[in-house]
């Protein structure tokens, strides 16, 4: 059966500060346990209150190594850079001492820079300890888009196009998504709270197309890792 635990709450604030303090527990407790943490986290408008109140949490950050779910490629100080937002939400206070990798570089596309990125990422604690993710209406994770070439690919990061979107993006591989030890996913409005109960239906496959059509179904019915579902 899927590992899915679901975490109601009545406001979207409730549930962000609940899964800030999940998350939190979690590097806690990979560090105690394996000496240092690693996490990715998502881009978007909820992180906006979810990652503030993270950055704030005692931690001994200076053994977490942090990076993103998918970021579009763009310079870091561009306002849609998700580099950008983790920097200046998560990556300041005590979580100043995290150590930072990006996946955006100098090259000129997403493909041409992803072996750079994939370099990067091999320097990681791998597997993943924390993922953060959220989901779009269209049910894509990370950019990981409903019926793209990239929900195949293997390797530890791939390059995607969201399907009306300005920018091209780099985003982890679902291969590298579906083996971290944790995953916590938030769901807010009722838009999304019913392509999530659509999604629970359905399988993770993509042979049959169900998971190409609602990729977050990879993560709800994949059988290796605890899903958290924060719903708001």
């Amino acid at each position: 059966m899927p590992m899915i635990e679901e975490r109601e709450f009545a406001t979207l604030e409730e549930a962000a500060t609940a899964l800030a303090a999940d998350m939190a527990e979690r590097l806690r407790t990979a560090v105690a346990e394996r000496g240092r943490a690693s996490l990715a986290v998502s881009g978007g408008r909820t992180p906006h209150l979810v990652l503030p109140g993270l950055s704030r949490v005692d931690l001994p950050w200076d053994r977490v190594r942090v990076t993103l779910t998918d970021d579009r490629w763009v310079p870091p100080d561009h306002p849609d850079s998700n580099e950008r937002l983790a920097r200046a939400l998560l990556l300041t206070g005590p979580a100043a001492a995290a150590t930072f990798t990006g996946l955006v570089n100098g090259a000129a596309s997403p493909s041409l820079g992803q072996p750079e990125t994939e370099r990067r990422l091999a320097t990681f604690p791998l597997p993943l300890d924390v993922v953060f993710l959220g989901m779009g209406e269209d049910g894509h994770i990370a950019s990981l888009f409903p019926h793209g070439p990239e929900l195949t690919a293997g390797g530890l990061c791939v390059a995607s196009r969201a399907p009306v979107a300005p920018h091209p993006r780099l985003s982890l591989s679902a291969s590298l998504l579906l083996t971290a030890r944790a995953t916590v996913l938030l769901v807010a409005g009722a838009a999304k709270r019913a392509i999530y109960e659509t999604a629970k239906g359905g399988s993770g496959s993509l042979e049959d197309g169900d998971a190409a059509e609602l990729p977050v179904r990879l993560v709800l019915h994949q059988r290796a890792m605890p899903v958290t579902v924060f719903l708001a």
